[in-house]
C-alpha cells in the first residue's frame, strides 16, 4: 500500500506540465495530501529513493516567489528531514539550498517562517556537505528579513533567521567569517528586552554561534578575546533582578598579569591527589543527558575541564515555577536562564581554548562580585546555580599557581597585583558562604573544595575558613546523602590545606563546635574526631550509606596525615573503629578499602613520632588478621601491601616470628598476583622490607621474584622491580661481606638488562650495578663467567653515564661508575675498561650543562685508589679538573646555581686526591698544566678550606704531605718548579 501510495504521487508529480501555471492547483492539492500524509511512512529506508524524486520535482515545480505554494513545499521539507530525519544527498541538497534561498529573496513575508524552519533543519542534518554553499547561505541570512515582514510577527522572523545562522556556524569558511561575525555583532548591539522571550532566543542563539566560531578557531578568539568575555560579562546575569542592559563592549585585562608562574610544589601524598581527582569529576555527575561532546568532560585542576550542559538541557519541567505564574512567564523564565547558560557555555569554551597566561587578566570580571559570583549568590534557578558553581570551580582549578602569589598587604600608597588576588579570594570566600546558607547545592560545595585548593591561607588574612567551615557543617545532616558527601569532601580539603595557620589549628583542636550540636563533646579531643567516631560506630553498613562512610575515612586520613598531634591521644578508639571496618565481616568492600588506606597513615605517622605504641597497633592488626584481606580482593591487597611498606625496622624486628613469616609469605605470594596492581604494591612492600630483613631465604626468594619481574610487560610492575633490585642490591652491599646470600653473578645480568631497558628503569638498573661492581672480589673476577663483566658493565655505565636528557640516570651511572673505579680488585683483574671510563667521565666533569652530573662525575675521578689505575689517563684528569674549575662560574641555566657550591668543593677534593697521588715522573708533565692555572687553584683551594667542614679539609693536608715528601727527593728545575706550585695551592697557615 505504501509503496503504491508513493509511486503514485511520483508519478503524479512527474505528469505535471511545468510551463501550465493551470496546473498549479493540482499541485497544490498534491501538496496538502503529502502534508496530510501518515509521516511515519516516510522514514522507511526503501522510500528514501522515491522521496527525494518527490522532493526534486517539488523544487522544480514551485516557483521561488509563489508565497503559497513555497510555504507548503517548505511544510513537506521540514516534516522530511527535521522530524522524520531524511538525509537528502549532495546532489539533493544542490538543488534544495539554493531553491530555498530564491525563495526568502522573491516570496511575500508570510512564507518566511515556513522557509526558514525548512532551511534550519537542511543545514542542521547537512552541515558537514555544506561548506562550499555557506558563504551563499550567510549573505542571505545577513541580511535582515525582519524588515520586510508585515503580515508576520518581525521578531519571530528574526529568531529564526539568528537560529539559521547558528546552524550554519560550523560551515563558515574563514573567508566568509568577518561578515558573520559583524552580523552577530550587529544583534548584540540591539538592545534585547528582558520581558521578551524571542529577543532572548536570539541572544542565546548568538551566544552559541560565537561558542561554535571560538572552537573552531582559536586564532580568531585569541585575537579577539577581549570582545568575547565582554559579551559573555555582558549576558552573565541575564534577567537576574538588578540586571540591565548595556552594549557589550571589549573587556580589558588588568595590566601587569602576563607573567609565567612558577611551577606547582610535587604533592607526594597519595591522599591528596585522590582527593584533587575528586574534586575534580564533579561536573560530570550534575551534566544532563542532553550535553555534548564539546562540554563534556571538564576537570578542574589540570587538564581536564568541567563539564557544562548543553544549552537545551535545563528548565525542560514547568514545576520549577509555581502554577500561578502563568505560562508566559514560564516561557520568559525559560528562556532567560537558556541566555545565562549559553554564555557560561562560552565562557568555558574560551577557557578551553585559551591559554590560561592569557585569560588570567580577566578573572576579576570572570569570576569576581559581576560576575560568575553575583550568579552563586543571585541566580534563583538551582540548576544554574550549579552551572556556574562548576565553571568557577573549573576556572579556579587551572589557575591555582597564579592564585598562589596572592598576598594580604596593608600598602596604601598603590595595591599591588598580589593584593588584587587576595581581594578576589576574600570576596569569592564571601560569596561561598552566602551561596552556602541559601542553596548549599552539591557543586556550591565542590566549588568551596576547589576554592580551598587554590587559596594559599598563609598569605591571607584570617577568618576566611571560619565562616566557610560553619556555612558547610549544618550539610552533613542534609537529607540528600551526596550533599553530605560533599560537605565532608569540602572539610578534607580544608584539614589538608598547607602550610597550617593558627585560624585552622584553632577550628580543628576545639572540642565542640555549634554548627554540630548533636555531636557530643569529649574534653581534650577534636570536634572531627568525635563527629567521625560517632557516625562510624553507630551507623550501620548499609550500601547506601557507603559513600558518607568513605568520605569519613578520608577525613580521618588526612587528620592522621596532617594534624596527627590531635589524632595520637586518642590513637586507641581511632584504631578500634578502623580494625572493625577493615576486618568485619558484615562491611562492604569498599568501606573495608579506606578503612585500611586510614590505617596506612596511621601507621606512618606513628612510625615518626612513637615506635612502641605504633608496635602495639601492628600487634592488633595482625590479630585481628589484616593479612586476611590478601585473599578477598586484588584491590585490597594492594592496599595491605602498601600498608606493609610503610612499617618500620624497630616495629617489624619487635614482632613475633609467626607474624614475621606471615608477612613475608604474604608479600612472595602476592608478587605472583595475576593481576598487576597486587603486584606492584607487593614489590613496593618487599623493596622496604628488604632493607632490614634479617631472613636469607627470604631475600634468595625476593632475588628470583625481582629477577623474573623486571620483565614484566606491564610498566608499573617492571618499575617497582627495578626499584626493589636497588634496594636489594643496597643490602647486600652492606651486608655481604663474608658468606655470600647470593651470587652477584645473576644480579649483575639482570641489572645491566634493567639499565639498557626502559627508560623510567634506567636509574634503579644503574644503581643495582654500580652496588654490585662494588661487591666484586678476586674470587670471583677468576671465575670465567665474570671475565667480560668490567667491560660490559662501564660500557653500559658510559652510555647512561652520558644520557644528556635524562639526568637522574646521568647521576646514579656516574656514581655507579665511582663503585667501578674504587674497587682494587677489578683494576687489578683487568685494565681494558679504563680506556672507556675515564674519558667519558672528562668529557661530563667539563661539558655537562647539569653541574649535579659533573659533580658525581668529578667524585667518580677521585674514587680511584692509587696512582698506576689511572694509567696515561692521570694527566688528563688533571687538565678536565682544571678545565672543569674554570667553567663552573659560567651557566648555562640559572636553577643550576644552588648546586655550584656543591661542584666547585668537589673540583677541589678531586684536585687534592690527585695531587696526594702524584709521582716523581707526573711533575714535568704536570708544571705545563698547572702553571697557567696557579691563581685559579689558589682562590678555589683557599675558599674551600675555609668553607668546608674539617673532616673534608684532610684532603688539602694529605696532599700537602705528598709534596712535601716529593720536595726532599732529587728533582730537575721543571719537577721542582712544579712541586713549588702546587706547594703554593694546598698549603696554608693554620
Amino acid at each position: 500500500m505504501e509503496k503504491k501510495s508513493l509511486d503514485y504521487y511520483a508519478f503524479q508529480f512527474n505528469t505535471i506540465n511545468n510551463d501550465n501555471r493551470k496546473e498549479d492547483s493540482r499541485l497544490n492539492n498534491l501538496l496538502d495530501q503529502l502534508n496530510a500524509f501518515d509521516c511515519k511512512l516516510f522514514s522507511s529506508p526503501e522510500n528514501s529513493k522515491k522521496i527525494a524524486v518527490i522532493l526534486s520535482q517539488c523544487f522544480s515545480l514551485v516557483p521561488p516567489d509563489d508565497t503559497f505554494l513555497v510555504a507548503k513545499c517548505c511544510q513537506l521539507m521540514l516534516t522530511l528531514v527535521g522530524k522524520q530525519a531524511v538525509q537528502l544527498e549532495k546532489p539533493l541538497l544542490n538543488i534544495a539550498i539554493p531553491w530555498s534561498l530564491h525563495a526568502l529573496q522573491q516570496s511575500a513575508d508570510i512564507a518566511f517562517l515556513d522557509i526558514l524552519q525548512a532551511l534550519e533543519a537542511i543545514i542542521c542534518s547537512s552541515i558537514s556537505s555544506l561548506e562550499e554553499m555557506a558563504d551563499e547561505i550567510v549573505a542571505t541570512l545577513c541580511v535582515q528579513l525582519e524588515a520586510k515582514a508585515s503580515l508576520t510577527t518581525p521578531q519571530d522572523v528574526r529568531v529564526w533567521r539568528v537560529q539559521c545562522l547558528k546552524a550554519i556556524a560550523p560551515a563558515v569558511k574563514p573567508s566568509c567569517r568577518p561578515k558573520f561575525i559583524s552580523s552577530l555583532w550587529q544583534l548584540l548591539q540591539q538592545s534585547p528586552s528582558v520581558n521578551c522571550d524571542a529577543d532572548a532566543q536570539v541572544v542565546k542563539f548568538v551566544l552559541e554561534a560565537l561558542e561554535t566560531i571560538c572552537e573552531s578557531d582559536v586564532e580568531w578568539l585569541t585575537e579577539n578575546l577581549g570582545d568575547v568575555l565582554g559579551v559573555v560579562v555582558a549576558f552573565l546575569q541575564f534577567g537576574l533582578h538588578g540586571w540591565q542592559y548595556q552594549k557589550p563592549s571589549k573587556l580589558l585585562p588588568l595590566p601587569g598579569v602576563q607573567w609565567d608562574p612558577p611551577p606547582a610544589p610535587n604533592i607526594k601524598s597519595k591522599a591528596k591527589r585522590r582527593q584533587k581527582k575528586r574534586v575534580s569529576n564533579i561536573g560530570a555527575m550534575e551534566v544532563e543527558d542532553g550535553a555534548d561532546e564539546r562540554t563534556a568532560g571538564i576537570a578542574v585542576t589540570k587538564p581536564g575541564y568541567m563539564s557544562a550542559p548543553a544549552s537545551g538541557a535545563w528548565l525542560t519541567s514547568d514545576s520549577e515555577v509555581s502554577d500561578s505564574e502563568g505560562g508566559r512567564t514560564r516561557r520568559l523564565r525559560r528562556a532567560q536562564a537558556k541566555v545565562r547558560l549559553s554564555a557560561i557555555n562560552l565562557l568555558v569554551q574560551v577557557a578551553k581554548a585559551v591559554n590560561i597566561r592569557e585569560l588570567f587578566g580577566y578573572y576579576s570580571s570572570l569570576v569576581g562580585s559581576q560576575g560568575l559570583s553575583y550568579n552563586l549568590v543571585n541566580d534563583t534557578n538551582a540548576r544554574l546555580t550549579s552551572v556556574a558553581a562548576s565553571t568557577t570551580a573549573f576556572l579556579l582549578g587551572n589557575a591555582k599557581s597564579y592564585f598562589a602569589q596572592a598576598l594580604q598587604s596593608s600598602v596604601t600608597s598603590y595595591t599591588p597585583f598580589s593584593s588584587v588576588l587576595a581581594s578576589l579570594l576574600d570576596n569569592l570566600h564571601q560569596c561561598m558562604v552566602r551561596s552556602l546558607k541559601t542553596t548549599g547545592s552539591m557543586s556550591v560545595l565542590h566549588c568551596a573544595c576547589s576554592l580551598v585548593d587554590v587559596t594559599p591561607y598563609h598569605r591571607m588574612k584570617p577568618g576566611l575558613l571560619t565562616p566557610l567551615v560553619h556555612a558547610a557543617l549544618p550539610q552533613l545532616r542534609h537529607k540528600e546523602m551526596v550533599v553530605s558527601v560533599a560537605a565532608l569532601t569540602l572539610l578534607g580539603c580544608v584539614v589538608a590545606v598547607d602550610p597550617q595557620t593558627e585560624e585552622l589549628k584553632q577550628i580543628l583542636s576545639v572540642s565542640r563546635i555549634d554548627s554540630l550540636p548533636d555531636v557530643p563533646e569529649t574534653p581534650g579531643c577534636s570536634w572531627v574526631l568525635s563527629a567521625a567516631l560517632q557516625y562510624l560506630e553507630t551507623e550501620n553498613q548499609k550500601a547506601v550509606s557507603v559513600p558518607l562512610r568513605v568520605e569519613w575515612w578520608q577525613l580521618l586520613a588526612n587528620m592522621s596525615r596532617h594534624h596527627f598531634s590531635l589524632v595520637r591521644p586518642h590513637i586507641m578508639p581511632l584504631v578500634a573503629a578502623v580494625l572493625r571496618d577493615m576486618t568485619g565481616t558484615n562491611t562492604l568492600e569498599l568501606a573495608r578499602l579506606h578503612a585500611t588506606r586510614t590505617f596506612q597513615q596511621l601507621a606512618t605517622a606513628l612510625a615518626a613520632s612513637d615506635e612502641a605504641l605504633c608496635t602495639q597497633v601492628w600487634q592488633k592488626a595482625f590479630e585481628s588478621q589484616l593479612l586476611g584481606l590478601v585473599g578477598i580482593s586484588p584491590t585490597l591487597a594492594s592496599v595491605v601491601c602498601d600498608c606493609l611498606a610503610v612499617m618500620s625496622p624497630a616495629t617489624y624486628h619487635q614482632l613475633s616470628e609467626k607474624f614475621q613469616i606471615s608477612c613475608m609469605t604474604s608479600l612472595l605470594c602476592c608478587a605472583r598476583d595475576d593481576e598487576p596492581v597486587v603486584r606492584a604494591a607487593a614489590l613496593q612492600a618487599m623493596a622496604s622490607l628488604l632493607i632490614y630483613s634479617q631472613d636469607e631465604q627470604f631475600v634468595c626468594d625476593c632475588c628470583d621474584v625481582i629477577c623474573q619481574l623486571v620483565k614484566d610487560p606491564v610498566p608499573l610492575v617492571s618499575a617497582k622491580a627495578a626499584w626493589a633490585l636497588g634496594n636489594l642490591t643496597d643490602m647486600l652491599l652492606k651486608t655481604q661481606q663474608g658468606e655470600e646470600i647470593i651470587s652477584p653473578i645473576q644480579l649483575i645480568r639482570t641489572s645491566i638488562e634493567v639499565a639498557q631497558g626502559k627508560v623510567k628503569m634506567r636509574a634503579n638498573g644503574v644503581r643495582a650495578l654500580g652496588n654490585l661492581l662494588g661487591l666484586l672480589r678476586e674470587r670471583h673476577l677468576c671465575r670465567p663467567e665474570y671475565k667480560d663483566v668490567p667491560l660490559q658493565a662501564s660500557e653500559v655505565l658510559v652510555k647512561n653515564a652520558s644520557a644528556s636528557n635524562i639526568m637522574k640516570v646521568s647521576w646514579n651511572a656516574c656514581y655507579a661508575l665511582g663503585s667501578l673505579l674504587k674497587n682494587e680488585a677489578i683494576h687489578e683483574a683487568s685494565c681494558s675498561w679504563q680506556d672507556v671510563v675515564l674519558p667519558t667521565l672528562c668529557s661530563l666533569v667539563v661539558r655537562s650543562s647539569n653541574f649535579k652530573v659533573r659533580t658525581n662525575a668529578c667524585a667518580a675521578l677521585a674514587c680511584v685508589p692509587l696512582r698506576r689505575y689511572y694509567g696515561a689517563h692521570y694527566l688528563a684528569v688533571w687538565k678536565a679538573v682544571l678545565d672543569g674549575l674554570d667553567n663552573a662560574l659560567n651557566m648555562s641555566d640559572f636553577r643550576e646555581v644552588k648546586h655550584q657550591d656543591g661542584l666547585l668543593e668537589q673540583l677541589c677534593l678531586t684536585l687534592c686526591h690527585l695531587t696526594s697521588l702524584v709521582e716523581l715522573a707526573d711533575l714535568s708533565a704536570l708544571y705545563e698544566v698547572a702553571v697557567y692555572h696557579v691563581d685559579t687553584l689558589q682562590q678555589h683551594v683557599s675558599r674551600f678550606l675555609n668553607s668546608t667542614v674539617p673532616e673534608r679539609a684532610d684532603a688539602v693536608l694529605r696532599a700537602a704531605a705528598s709534596l712535601a715528601l716529593l720536595r726532599e727527593q732529587q728533582l730537575t728545575v721543571t719537577q721542582r718548579n712544579s712541586v713549588t706550585i702546587l706547594s703554593d695551592v694546598f698549603t696554608f697557615d693554620i
